[in-house]
């Protein structure tokens, strides 16, 4: 099942304007981990 991030249009700008001001890159990684009943554990 796939996870979507949503961001407001508002956020996504301040966020962008922070970005923008910074002297150097930003990298954003989002994991999604999933527990079975089983106990098994997926990404």
């Amino acid at each position: 099942m796939p996870v979507i991030l949503s961001l407001k249009a508002e956020d996504y700008n301040t966020i962008l304007k922070v970005l923008k001001a910074l002297p150097y890159n930003v990298f954003l990684k989002f994991d999604h981990y999933q527990s079975s009943k089983w106990g098994k554990e997926s990404i």
